[in-house]
């Protein structure tokens, strides 16, 4: 190294040394005003049998690191429940913030917050607010801060901040309740009724099953019979079947289900007509036990059974003039 050189070096590292001094002492002070609160004039909302309050409102520095690039602008205030009842707050900032030193253009901008407070509590409320204040910016203050009331609610109560809208959520629990017991009942009778429909179903189902193996048992029994050769129980399962229509018939099985049917049908009359025929002789012999037992009476010596005899008998035309 020649001896220009070194001196070059010799008066120029002083320089640099101060001016790395400075910067750090401009950075430390920067920092330290960023974290600065500017306090504003509190804000009531009232509510119910006291208020709401908000203080401290501003815009704070929050570092992350030792350099200010590195830190989170951040909104900050302080919330007091004085009321005797615990709320969930919903409430509706409209910002006013003022950047660069003062000298920048007014920002405007709004949020929505919930915040919960027991009765008699108070709260620290802090969020970054990176929308409001940039990190290109130096510095922001808040210069007004507008609070609305969203909806209150607790327990007992909520509130629309926007239309005074209060409802009793007691009486809107029991209003439920007893919207869901009609609607449990209306289910409860819902599975009832679909209950007994299955079962129905089921039983319906299980009795096509038996008439199923029924007939086909039937038909196994009986297809290679003649029909004369089938007993009379049978012939009624035949007939039972074919009318479920569990029974097929071919064009000869069904001349022989008409024959078979003209055959039960010939018997059947058969055996009215002899039943009927038994039924005639007895009352002509009746009748004739009658007409010999009261014909050389005289009407007057008739008892009222022998005359109530001999009208029926007359009526039938069996008890000659």
């Amino acid at each position: 190294m020649d001896r220009l050189t070194a001196f070059g070096l010799f008066a120029v590292t002083p320089m640099l040394v101060f001016y790395a001094m400075l910067r750090c002492v401009c950075y430390v002070i920067v920092a330290a005003a960023f974290t600065a609160v500017m306090y504003g004039d509190d804000i009531t909302i009232p509510l119910e049998d006291g208020n709401i309050v908000i203080k401290d409102a501003a815009f704070v520095r929050s570092p992350r690191t030792y350099y200010l690039r590195d830190s989170v602008p951040q909104l900050s205030f302080t919330i007091l429940n004085n009321t005797s009842d615990g709320w969930d707050l919903k409430l509706r900032l409209d910002i006013t913030s003022l950047c660069n030193d003062g000298k920048g253009e007014a920002h405007q901008s709004s949020r929505t917050v919930q915040i919960s407070l027991p009765p008699g509590a108070s709260q620290l409320y802090s969020q970054d607010y990176l929308p409001v204040v940039s990190r290109e910016i130096p510095e922001c203050v808040l210069t007004k801060m507008d609070v609305s009331l969203v909806s209150a609610q607790n327990r007992k109560l909520r509130i629309n901040g926007a239309t005074g809208e209060r409802i009793d959520l007691e009486k809107e629990a029991e209003a439920q309740a007893k919207k869901d017991a009609i609607e449990s009942a209306r289910q409860k009778r819902l599975a009832a009724e679909q209950k007994k429909k299955g079962a129905e179903l089921d039983a319906k189902n299980a009795k096509e099953k038996a008439e199923r193996d029924d007939c086909t048992a039937t038909y196994q029994h009986t297809i290679d019979k003649n029909v004369k050769d089938l007993t009379d129980s049978e012939v009624i399962q035949v007939m039972a079947c074919q009318a479920l229509g569990l029974y097929p018939r071919s064009a000869r099985q069904k001349r022989l289900a008409a024959e078979q049917l003209a055959a039960i049908n010939a018997k059947i009359k058969a055996e009215r007509d002899a039943k009927d025929a038994e039924e005639k002789r007895t009352l002509r012999a009746n009748c004739t036990a009658i007409y010999q037992h009261t014909i050389d009476k005289k009407v007057k010596d008739l008892t009222v059974r022998e005359e109530g005899q001999v009208r029926a008998c007359q009526a039938l035309g069996l008890y000659p003039p």
